[in-house]
């Protein structure tokens, strides 16, 4: 299934479809990170997941990576760091 993107201003979208990952069967025993993009309560927010994800789920947290500044992309560098070692990583916003 792929996804297609739409540009509200009439252009044509830089990126027309996008293919979501394949889903996980189960999570118990993956390990996952956090990229917590540093916005005012992401990091609450994203731990509750993360415990969530720990005890419902069977999954494991590995590490937490911050990003340095909440209104610019994610640095090639926090980007390698946050999918070091992990199945899969969440984000997220909290406000």
């Amino acid at each position: 299934m792929a996804v297609e993107f739409i540009d509200p201003t009439g252009g044509e979208p830089k990126v027309p479809k996008v293919t979501p990952a394949p889903r996980f069967a189960q999570l118990t025993g993956l390990r996952f990170n956090i990229l917590d993009n540093g916005k005012m309560n992401a990091g609450t927010v994203l731990s509750e997941v993360a415990e969530r994800l720990e005890a419902q789920y069977g999954a494991r947290l590995g590490k937490v990576v911050r990003k340095r500044s909440p209104s610019q992309p994610a640095l090639p560098e926090e980007l390698a760091a946050a999918v070091e070692g992990a199945d899969f990583v969440i984000t997220g916003v909290g406000d």
